[in-house]
């Protein structure tokens, strides 16, 4: 897939299982610059393990992913926020001091040597 192709995401055949579950077989999708789309299925359709797996929360068993036309293999969290991609957990569990903002923002907050700008 090349960046020129307007696609922002493409994910082929991707393939997820569990001790005694299949939670995503084949799935296949691709996310164009702009669109905005939703996920929508019943409880245990693999929705929001689709998700960890592109949020570098769960590696998937098989399958491609790219983004902007390079193919990529999160191994953790920090390497899908490096690329912009960021996952608000439908579990949230919000920091009751904090606001909104600052809670979708916990742990991405813009600092520089060890310090959080204000």
């Amino acid at each position: 897939m090349s960046s020129d192709s307007g696609l922002l995401l493409e994910v082929k055949d991707l393939k997820k299982s569990f001790p005694g579950v299949l939670a995503l077989k084949g799935v296949s999708l691709t996310l164009g610059k702009g669109e905005v789309i939703s996920l929508i299925g019943e409880n245990g359709a693999g929705k929001s393990t689709l998700m960890k797996i592109l949020a570098g929360v769960q590696p998937a068993d098989s399958g491609d992913y790219y983004i902007d036309g390079q193919k990529v293999d999160f191994k953790n969290v920090r390497e899908a926020m490096d690329l912009g991609i960021a996952l608000i957990h439908q579990e949230l569990n919000l920091a009751a001091n904090l606001d909104l903002a600052s809670n979708i923002f916990l742990g991405r907050e813009p600092g520089s040597k060890g310090f959080i700008n204000e």
